[in-house]
């Protein structure tokens, strides 16, 4: 028995199953699509066990989340929400550390967030170089690969102009 996506194509639920499977391991095939129309994961939760389901729920929350804020331990990247002026410290559950979600780095509550003048100097200079912007939705770098001057952001497959 197979099961239709919202585009009235029918996958056999092993071939849909392992959609969204690598779906979670691939950023460029979240969220799951058939012709540029979501599968929605309503309709098919009941194929995957709840450690998948709770998994692929806090990849769309992330997926979903503006200004996210990710732990600043290149060996954790824990994803931990929203920039919020009205929290300023959060745990990462991944590593234990404080991260400041104004500044998105790791230091204590009781400290002022670390100035990076050169640091943005140097990342804006990058950019330029490299002819990369940001999406303006969750600020994910989009890099243009086609000849045309719209492209697709992974974080929120979100179609914006490039200039």
């Amino acid at each position: 028995m197979g099961v239709r996506a919202g585009c009235d194509d029918w996958y056999c639920r092993d071939c849909l199953k392992q959609l969204f499977i690598m779906s979670l391991k691939d950023d460029t095939l979240f969220p799951p699509r058939c012709h540029n129309q979501e599968i929605g994961f309503d309709g098919v939760c009941h194929l995957f066990d709840k450690a998948f389901a709770s998994a692929f729920e806090r990849r769309l929350l992330e997926r979903n989340t503006s200004d996210r804020v990710y732990c600043p331990d290149g060996s954790c990247a824990t994803f931990l929400g929203a920039r919020s002026p009205s929290r300023k410290v959060v745990f990462c559950p991944g590593c234990g550390k404080m991260v400041c979600l104004t500044c998105k780095s790791s230091h204590l509550p009781y400290e002022s967030c670390p100035s990076r003048p050169d640091e943005e100097a140097w990342l804006k200079d990058l950019l330029r170089q490299n002819k990369w912007q940001k999406c303006p939705q969750c600020n994910s770098l989009v890099e243009l690969t086609v000849s045309s001057q719209a492209d697709r952001c992974i974080g929120r497959v979100l179609k914006f102009r490039y200039s």
